[in-house]
């Protein structure tokens, strides 16, 4: 009886040391890492991952012995190439690569699993290439995914989490790219304007009530010079006023026009009026575009592109109040419909202000 006590004793303090390996698979917060290499129609990817981290590790020692060999490694991973191919993505123009396993190998010494994937692309990878890793769904939510990514020479690193799931490099490899990019920012300026619409009261406020072309084109052309000075300040030596300060002054210009055409009937120094309060939409747009980011290749296009975006809102601007202003002209209460749309505008832009400041 004390013989059969004693065996029962033997069984259960042994029984810690037999379930401990099974213990250390249980996936635990980690660090994978990957190479990727984008070529001309594919992207090469290299995943080092830690055998014990991954979920389905239990599943590889076929002969649950405990001990996992590089024959069952070989043998049993690519059983879980979709569910890799699942978390792993790489995306272009909105095209998914098509991904294969090129090569796998264990080194056991160390518990770590190498594979190689190709993702093939029938176009040639001359855009914005998205990267998914997601590998925490495989492994545990706290998992980090350290890459090294080069292309074309050049060399980045990111990495992937449960937070940060994905990434984007943009290719320069063809004059359309610089032209994708530069109409990407050229948009970008239209919708400022369109969002926010103190450039196109002022413009129409600082316009109206001219009587020639010289009235309609000097002023617009000053300001856009004088913004454009400023925004080439403000990109090359950043912040110069408080973004706060710039905000109230550009709803402050659309009142100070309104209030010049209510009550000043004869106006000539309309351009110098221009570079003043262009000078601060300079700033203004240097801020917005540094908010927004630009790519460390590529700059100068983007800027352009932009720039390009304000020049047209104001072109056309120029151009709808010279249209307006040649329909009012024939009816007979023209001062009367020029004092209403000046009220109007005084109105938005104490609003603004007012908002904007307190």
């Amino acid at each position: 009886m004390k013989d059969s006590a004693w065996k029962q004793f033997c069984r259960l303090a042994i029984l810690p040391s037999l379930l401990a390996p099974l213990c250390a698979w249980a996936h635990t917060t980690g660090i994978s890492y990957a190479d990727i290499e984008i070529h001309e129609r594919h992207i090469d990817v290299r995943l080092r991952l830690n055998l014990r981290e991954l979920q389905f590790a239990r599943e590889l020692d076929r002969n649950a012995d405990l001990l996992v060999t590089r024959e069952e490694v070989q043998l049993g991973f690519p059983g879980y190439l979709p569910s890799i191919l699942e978390h792993v993505r790489m995306e272009t123009a909105g095209v998914m690569g098509q991904g294969r396993l090129k090569e796998i190998d264990f080194l056991p010494e160390r518990g770590e699993i190498e594979c190689w994937l190709d993702f093939s692309f029938r176009q040639r990878l001359d855009a914005a290439v998205s990267m998914t890793v997601a590998l925490h769904y495989l492994t545990d939510s706290g998992h980090w995914t350290l890459a090294q990514v080069r292309y074309d020479g050049r060399q980045e690193q990111r990495y992937f989490n449960l937070e940060n799931p994905a990434t984007q490099i943009v290719l320069f490899r063809s004059t359309a790219s610089y032209l994708r990019l530069g109409w990407r920012y050229f948009n970008a300026a239209l919708r400022r304007v369109t969002a926010s619409v103190d450039l196109v009261l002022f413009v129409a406020g600082l316009v109206f009530i001219g009587t020639s072309w010289r009235g309609f084109c000097l002023p617009a052309m000053s300001l856009f010079l004088a913004q454009l000075a400023t925004f080439a300040l403000g990109i090359s030596a950043g912040p110069v006023l408080p973004t706060r300060f710039v905000s109230s002054s550009l709803a402050l210009s659309v009142i100070y026009v309104a209030a010049e055409n209510l009550f000043i009937k004869e106006v000539s120094h309309r351009s110098w009026v221009a570079v003043f309060f262009g000078l601060i939409y300079g700033l203004g747009f240097s801020n917005l575009i540094q908010d927004m980011g630009l790519p460390e290749e590529g700059r100068v296009t983007a800027l352009l592109g932009y720039q390009a975006g304000v020049g047209l809102s104001i072109a056309c601007t120029v151009a709808v109040v010279y249209a307006t202003v040649a329909w009012v002209g024939r009816l007979q209460r023209q001062r009367q419909a020029m004092a209403l749309t000046s009220l109007c505008f005084m109105a938005f832009g104490i609003f603004e202000f007012v908002q904007r400041t307190f």
